[in-house]
């Protein structure tokens, strides 16, 4: 999981209208937002995932805890990037996301 630090709280998420780019893949859509100063220090991450996607609270907590599994594994990847905030939504409402998608996605997303 990632540190507390690192995920954004209810205070700074951003909203739906301030700018940002989109990107989307097989299995994830990703809003990148960058940083109000134009100097990023730290890159912060929400997951977001409604209850129409995954109905039941354990496979969207699942869906999360991989989600940002991956993020932590490729941290220092987001760094080369000029964007402090990383909202992720499921792409699809299957709850057979495999984390290998999620991974591939992810990496994808860097390059």
């Amino acid at each position: 999981m990632l540190p507390r630090g690192q995920r954004i709280p209810r205070k700074m998420f951003p909203q739906y209208n301030q700018p940002h780019r989109t990107w989307k893949g097989t299995s994830l859509r990703v809003f990148c937002y960058p940083s109000e100063a134009g100097v990023v220090s730290t890159q912060h991450f929400a997951v977001v995932v409604s209850k129409k996607k995954f109905q039941t609270h354990v496979a969207r907590n699942l869906f999360k805890r991989r989600v940002l599994a991956v993020i932590q594994s490729q941290i220092l990847s987001f760094t080369k990037h000029p964007f402090a905030f990383y909202v992720i939504y499921p792409e699809r409402g299957v709850e057979d996301i495999s984390f290998l998608e999620i991974k591939e996605d992810i990496i994808a997303l860097l390059k």
